[in-house]
């Protein structure tokens, strides 16, 4: 599965969170070889391991939206124009 990740990791938007991924599941499969942990054991934690990687994505996602909203905004006082904010969206006349 990582030879798979390791050819889309360049067109990911946070390739750092895919290797941690990909870590992950290299670390659990060698627990579950060693015994150390059961095929279920490892599924679970590779799912909460999902969860956490899934909220870090749309934290940064969001994170950029407002970056990306306060530029809009500030690119647009700079010309003279009017924006309106509502929530992450500007918009501007």
């Amino acid at each position: 599965m990582n030879a798979a990740f390791n050819i889309l990791r360049p067109f990911v938007p946070y390739p750092d969170l895919m290797d941690q991924d990909m870590a992950n599941r290299a670390l659990l499969a060698e627990k579950v070889q060693q015994g150390k942990l059961s095929p279920a054991e490892a599924t679970a934690e590779m799912t909460q391991r999902q969860s956490q990687i899934v909220a870090e994505e749309q934290r940064r996602g969001l994170a950029n939206r407002a970056v990306s909203a306060q530029e809009s905004a500030a690119a647009a006082a700079w010309k003279g124009t009017s924006c309106t904010r509502i929530g992450d969206t500007v918009n501007c006349f």
